[in-house]
């Protein structure tokens, strides 16, 4: 008999995320989604080094296609650069790991700062355009790079990359998922450890969409047991809040090593409970949007209220897009929030001002700090007094090269936190956990980023 045909109803959030990965691949579908929560908040119209792991340069195995469900085009990213992808060819062409080591809670040596390639490979068609600009970030001593299994050709290119340079390159992925089936666990690590040519990731940062589905306790639990058997050398979080990171590390004894969240001047949630317990339990933080998708730098000092609502209307970039909601919900938006958010950029000028005069050498003159690379190091900063960890910067090209070079060693003191300080007290208090407006189910905010 046939079934009775039932009547069309809303999709669940995870239902949703697997159409939209449908349609458009999971990385734009995965962007949409961030967007369209994040729209929520936002005003109407507007490396760790781990425990070294060894770097497998052995080329992959020539094959037929194999299969890559998750893919636009099936196969198509792997043989980007020649390289077939049939499972067991390619799974042989790799090295196997040595067995893993038991981690100790204690703080692990993660580089200052690690770079974000999401936009490097959404901006740019030309992989041999992107293999540059890694290149000269990695001249730049700038060696672990973070991506995921969804970042369009990442980890693709970044093995590539890996087999090309004479720097010895670390790749941070993630998993990012609302669905708990171990076989997709092990496809998705089978797929990226052969998009990179090695036999263990070297840090898989887990994301979960929505925690009302308790599920992603079982995911983390089919992560650990690949970390157990050599897949995996070193397993995070990314966008956790405390309550689940205790349910994780503490309560079911899954070993974390880092959580990755936003974290900035205007954006500062991770202090609502997450740097204590990082310090408490030897947990490294991650940091994204540290410079608020471009708001904290010198072009926005000084610029008036009205031509900033112009630039959003006619060049509002994915970033700002994003970061506008962090922006209002610490300044209480409007224009008075602006005329707040000058006040914070000019101090960061003016600290930044005071850093270059204690710059004697030729080569540090040549560099001075901005807004940009204060707003980096108070980031830094924070870091250093909990567990530590690192700052992501994402970028687009080389342009910013510079200013990561510098950021990397800028020192702040007390006078200048102090300074910093004085202006962030001025505006709202942080509220509510890490990615707590974002998150898929999150409660409601009004227009300026405050819980209803």
């Amino acid at each position: 008999k046939k079934k009775k045909q039932q009547t069309p109803c809303a999709p669940s959030s995870g239902e949703a995320m697997t159409r939209l990965a449908a349609l458009w691949g999971p990385s734009r579908a995965a962007i949409f989604w961030w967007l369209a929560t994040t729209a929520q908040a936002v005003p109407s119209g507007t490396s760790y080094d781990v425990p070294h792991v060894p770097h497998f340069t052995t080329a992959l195995a020539e094959a037929g296609p194999g299969e890559e469900p998750w893919r636009d085009d099936p196969g198509g990213g792997a043989r980007l650069f020649g390289v077939d992808d049939d499972d067991d060819a390619a799974e042989a062409a790799l090295e196997p790991p040595a067995p893993p080591k038991r981690h100790k809670r204690q703080c692990a040596p993660f580089p200052r700062i690690v770079i974000g390639c999401w936009q490097l490979f959404e901006r740019h068609d030309d992989p041999e355009r992107v293999l540059g600009f890694l290149e000269e970030y990695a001249e730049a001593n700038f060696t672990t790079f973070d991506a995921a299994d969804l970042y369009d050709r990442a980890e693709q290119i970044l093995g590539e990359f890996a087999r090309r340079t004479e720097h010895d390159i670390t790749v941070f992925t993630k998993y990012v998922t609302q669905d708990s089936a171990k076989f997709l666990v092990e496809q998705i690590n089978r797929r990226s450890r052969r998009s990179l040519g090695v036999g263990a990731l070297a840090l898989v940062q887990f994301h979960w969409w929505a925690f009302n589905d308790h599920r992603y306790i079982q995911t983390a639990k089919h992560l650990h047991a690949l970390e157990d058997d050599g897949r995996i050398a070193a397993l995070g979080a990314c966008n956790f809040d405390v309550k689940r990171l205790k349910r994780l590390l503490v309560d079911k004894r899954i070993p974390l090593v880092s959580n990755q969240v936003q974290f900035s001047l205007l954006d500062r949630r991770p202090e609502n409970g997450l740097l204590q317990f990082a310090a408490d339990h030897g947990l490294s933080i991650l940091c994204y949007g540290v410079v608020a998708g471009g708001f904290l730098s010198d072009r926005f000092r000084g610029m008036s209220y009205a031509d900033v609502r112009a630039i959003r209307r006619a060049d509002a970039t994915v970033s700002l897009q994003t970061y506008r909601a962090s922006l209002d919900a610490w300044s209480g938006g409007g224009e008075a929030g602006w005329a707040l958010f000058q006040d914070l950029l000019a101090t960061l000028r003016a600290v930044a001002d005071d850093l270059a005069e204690t710059r004697r050498h030729p080569e540090e003159k040549r560099r001075r700090p901005n807004v940009a690379t204060v707003a980096i190091a108070w980031v830094i900063d924070r870091l250093d007094a909990t567990c530590g960890g690192s700052v992501v910067l994402g970028i687009r090209d080389a342009t910013h090269l510079d200013d990561a070079v510098l950021a990397r060693d800028l020192t702040l003191d007390q006078t200048h936190r102090d300074r910093i300080d004085a202006v962030l007290r001025r505006g709202r208090a942080p509220e509510g956990d890490v990615w707590s407006r974002e998150r898929v189910g999150a409660p409601n905010y009004d227009s300026r980023g405050a819980h209803i």
